[in-house]
């Protein structure tokens, strides 16, 4: 499924905003002889406005976090805490700007940060409570092994989310380097060089290959919304700060939450509506200006 995602964002790209039409010339420009013409139009790549290396350092990051994000689950951590690690890439983000950037943030996006991480994080919690553990997801047997291995993933997750927010950090530099009207350009080039690294890691094409068309239509649904999805974020990444980008797609994440706990008929507790009050309030501080 990834690789999917991956080839039909890239291949849309190129074919809608990264190719362009060459007329053919009737007329040598250095002679006043007629040159050669063709009765098919010209097709070739617009030229690039960014370098390869940094469309090629975004990909290594990406390609790097996805893959710890995936292997930590490994080391016994459990699925609603791997959700809460990845929700505080909004500090992260802008610890990193205020380091690296020389950003400076006022009081009320500082507790407007801070109110909606508190809310997803208070959201997730309560959520993970209403779901019944399962005994044979973690064998503690051994202790010590245990929590040598837990470790080993709490520190996996904490380097995914830094080097989630050095991801957006990044684009932002690009943009403001070498032009926001390259984001598509950046879109498809980031998308087109992943495919070979995600394929390396792909497995199960057997269980593909037997899929019926309701997998066949579920795949298809997927990879059209993911392209209108991050057809989205790129633009608004080229526009806005990465701390904002960052702060837009929590709270997709965290109405994504709250529409799964509506559509599992799960307890919508006292907590969650502290929740909801906490981010969406968070978000309406951070974005008025007064």
């Amino acid at each position: 499924v990834p690789c999917a995602h991956l080839a039909f964002v890239a291949l849309a790209t190129l074919l809608f905003h990264n190719i362009q039409r060459v007329q053919p010339n009737t007329k040598d420009s250095s002679s006043s002889s007629p040159s050669s013409t063709s009765a098919f139009p010209m097709l070739r790549m617009k030229p690039r406005g960014i370098p390869l290396k940094w469309h090629l350092a975004y990909v290594v990051i990406f390609f790097a976090v996805s893959v710890v994000n995936n292997q930590a689950l490994a080391y016994n951590i459990s699925l609603p805490l791997h959700m809460v690690f990845r929700s505080g890439s909004l500090v992260t983000s802008m610890i990193i700007g205020v380091i690296f950037l020389h950003k400076r943030y006022s009081l009320k996006q500082t507790i407007g940060v801070l109110s909606v991480t508190v809310g997803i994080l208070m959201a997730l919690l309560e959520s993970a409570k209403n779901k019944p553990a399962k005994a044979t997801e973690v064998n503690i047997d051994n202790t010590a092994e245990y929590a040598i291995k837990f470790a080993i993933g709490i520190g996996m997750l904490t380097f995914a989310v830094l080097l989630s927010s050095v991801m957006g950090i990044l684009q932002e530099v690009t943009y403001s380097k070498f032009g926001k009207q390259h984001a598509i350009e950046h879109l498809f080039y980031s998308h087109a060089l992943s495919i070979p690294l995600f394929a390396f890691l792909s497995k199960g094409m057997e269980t593909v290959l037997t899929w019926d068309l309701y997998m066949w239509e579920c795949l298809a649904a997927n990879v059209v919304t993911q392209y209108i999805c991050i057809m989205g974020v790129f633009k608004m990444t080229s526009a806005t700060s990465a701390l904002t980008m960052t702060l837009t797609i929590s709270i997709r994440k965290f109405v994504s939450l709250l529409f799964s706990v509506w559509y599992f008929s799960n307890p919508f507790t006292p907590k969650h509506w502290l929740a909801t009050t906490l981010v969406f309030g968070g978000t309406l501080l951070y974005s008025l200006k007064f």
